[in-house]
């Protein structure tokens, strides 16, 4: 006999969807009670993108440019149908990167759990930018949550620490 998927299945888009929320959710309530949140959540994420750049078999290749790595990242996402890109916006203000990311957002249902609860402190997406960038440029990136709403406003910038 076949087994057939379900839509709750971690094998299916949206079972594997679920799982991120559910894992992050996990990951958020154990960080917070243990203290440590932003460096428990940072190592989640790393591990969260680095099984999605395994899995997915991408490679950025060459690309330096912070713009056009998380632009190459997102188009990535968007073909694995994990988001649509025209629901967020970039720009570059110095060397921050300021985005507004609509409801299609794959951290929507997480994030709307944490802030009920008053725990949204940070921004799931911009530690998926943070790792993103930091394994194409080497530097170590902060990403920080300005508005929780739809939009949600958030950014990224080069953080004043250094990795050895």
């Amino acid at each position: 006999m076949k087994a057939t998927k379900t839509r709750d299945d971690p094998t299916t888009l949206k079972g594997a969807k679920d799982f991120l929320n559910y894992w992050l959710y996990g990951m958020l309530k154990t960080s917070s009670d243990l203290g440590a949140e932003g460096v428990f959540l940072r190592n989640a994420e790393e591990a969260a993108v680095q099984k999605f750049l395994e899995v997915g078999h991408l490679d950025l290749g060459d690309v330096r440019v912070p713009e056009e790595i998380l632009e190459a990242y997102h188009r990535a996402m968007e073909e694995r149908g994990m988001l649509d890109r025209t629901a967020i916006t970039m720009r570059r203000d110095g060397e921050r990167l300021r985005f507004e990311i609509g409801q299609a957002c794959p951290y929507r249902t997480v994030c709307g759990w944490a802030h009920a609860e008053g725990r949204l402190r940070r921004c799931f997406r911009t530690l998926a930018f943070a790792e993103v960038l930091l394994r194409q440029t080497g530097r170590v990136w902060d990403g920080t949550l300005e508005e929780f709403g739809i939009p949600c406003r958030v950014s990224v910038s080069p953080s004043r620490l250094e990795v050895h």
